[in-house]
């Protein structure tokens, strides 16, 4: 028999007083507990979404400096072509200038 059914058949009152007491607390103790657990839930799922915010911030300025160093990049590549372009101009340039001209050659 349960002790609920012994108390109910006769059991003693103390016993039983003293079990719905530790329901009691036990259930109190119980609820407390959960209300601390959602409120820890509740303050590391705020720090989660802190987090994924810093992320997505991180993730911008990380594609904004991809963005700026690939542009950077097309611009140096864009350079060093107008380098040798002047470098082939400036050989040309200097060819002719080595090479005497018609007239000096007469």
């Amino acid at each position: 028999l349960c002790r609920s059914c012994e108390t109910c058949l006769g059991g003693d009152p103390a016993k039983q007083e003293k079990d719905i007491e530790d329901r009691v607390v036990a259930e109190s103790a119980a609820a407390s507990w959960e209300a601390r657990a959602a409120q820890e839930v509740a303050e590391m799922e705020a720090r989660v979404e802190e987090l994924r915010s810093a992320h997505r911030r991180r993730d911008s300025e990380v594609a904004v400096v991809v963005g700026e160093a690939s542009a950077g990049h097309a611009a140096l590549l864009c350079a060093r072509s107008e380098v040798m372009t002047l470098r082939r101009r400036l050989d040309v340039l200097e060819s002719e200038h080595r090479e005497p001209c018609h007239h000096e050659a007469s």
